[in-house]
């Protein structure tokens, strides 16, 4: 079996040196987990896209939903982030 890359832009609405903002589309798991159906996810594809060595969110929203979704590009970041969810 081979794997496919699937390359996707997903709407950046704001990135600086500590967090990203992206406008998921609805259909997009944030974090697609081993087996699940989706060839593509919103945390991999932002990574992809922006060219970052880590991205991650405290953040969660179903792949059924659509909205913005918050990434930490740094741990310390992401920390900051998760106390306000």
């Amino acid at each position: 079996m081979t794997s496919t890359l699937v390359t996707m832009q997903i709407p950046i609405l704001h990135q600086d040196d500590a967090i990203v903002v992206v406008d998921k589309p609805a259909g997009l798991p944030v974090k697609a987990a081993p087996g699940d159906p989706y060839a593509a996810d919103a945390l991999h594809a932002s990574q992809a896209q922006l060219g970052l060595a880590y991205l991650n969110s405290p953040q969660w929203l179903t792949a059924e939903a659509s909205g913005v979704l918050l990434f930490g590009t740094q741990q310390e970041a992401k920390s900051a982030l998760a106390e306000l969810f």
